[in-house]
């Protein structure tokens, strides 16, 4: 768990600790990455670190959170057409942080990125209700994880194949497997 108090200098600490993180899986895997190399690089202290987080896996739920409070702030302030856009949207921004999601795949720590999206999951709700106002809580819900499954599906295979895809091109190959799914269920 992190513990970033609502103070300008301890989230300055905290960001410095996320670049620094960065920095650091360019050229280590995360399992690798000690929170002497962290301090190195950004120079807070070791008490400063411990004061804001308990673990150097909380510095990848406080990028993984900063980067979809990012995304969330985006998503409201624009108005898309169909939920398409929407997932292009998101994918960009998960792809933009490909460090950090390939350190995620490779260190089979995507649970962090999955439970990052459920927490956020009633803003994606309500912008799904708009669509079809006629869901129960528990489709929408449901709706949200299924595509926050699938994307991680989709990213992890983008990490392991080499990040050749643009995000559109990503969302294009998820949106066809939904339709490939929906023709062999639905029959």
């Amino acid at each position: 768990m992190y513990h970033i108090p609502d103070d300008k200098r301890a989230k300055h600490s905290a960001d410095l600790l996320a670049e620094a993180m960065t920095e650091c899986l360019k050229h280590k895997d995360f399992d690798k990455v000690s929170i002497s190399d962290l301090n190195k690089i950004c120079f807070v202290s070791r008490s400063t670190f411990y004061r804001l987080f308990d673990n150097t896996s909380d510095i990848l739920r406080y990028m993984c959170d900063t980067m979809f409070e990012t995304v969330l702030e985006h998503i409201s302030q624009t108005r898309f057409d169909n939920p398409v856009d929407m997932m292009a949207t998101l994918n960009r921004e998960i792809m933009s942080k490909s460090t950090v999601i390939t350190a995620l795949e490779r260190s089979g720590r995507t649970d962090i990125l999955y439970n990052t999206q459920i927490k956020y999951s009633p803003l994606f709700i309500r912008y799904f209700n708009t669509f079809d106002s006629e869901l129960s809580p528990v489709e929408l819900d449901c709706i949200i994880r299924i595509l926050t499954s699938s994307l991680f599906a989709y990213i992890g295979l983008w990490v392991e194949k080499g990040r050749h895809e643009t995000p559109e091109e990503l969302t294009a190959m998820v949106m066809k497997s939904f339709r490939i799914i929906a023709q062999v269920t639905i029959k």
